[in-house]
């Protein structure tokens, strides 16, 4: 949390999904694009979806965790989220 806003969320078994996801917000209609682009990974969260959030999934079988990727959408999740005087403080 920063400020008063989540910029994420551990997930394990979200309404009955039987999976295990870290949700971030991203930036508009980003989260269409990366379910898109890969549906195995990434989908989109119930309720909060339309207001620019994603899940990505932890537990695919067969992939390994890019936590390059992770911390990359935790940073950007972090950007939109927090206050303008935070995020000048962030390293670009």
């Amino acid at each position: 949390m920063v400020a008063t806003k989540n910029f994420a969320w551990y997930t394990v078994n979200e309404h009955g999904s039987d999976r295990i996801a870290l949700l971030v917000r991203v930036g508009v209609h980003d989260n269409d694009a990366l379910v898109a682009s890969d549906a195995e990974r990434f989908a989109l969260p119930k309720y909060v979806a339309r207001h620019g959030w994603v899940s990505y999934y932890f537990d695919v079988p067969h992939r390994p965790v890019d936590w390059d990727e992770v911390t990359e959408l935790v940073t950007e999740s972090y950007r939109l989220q927090a206050p303008k005087r935070l995020t000048r403080l962030l390293a670009d």
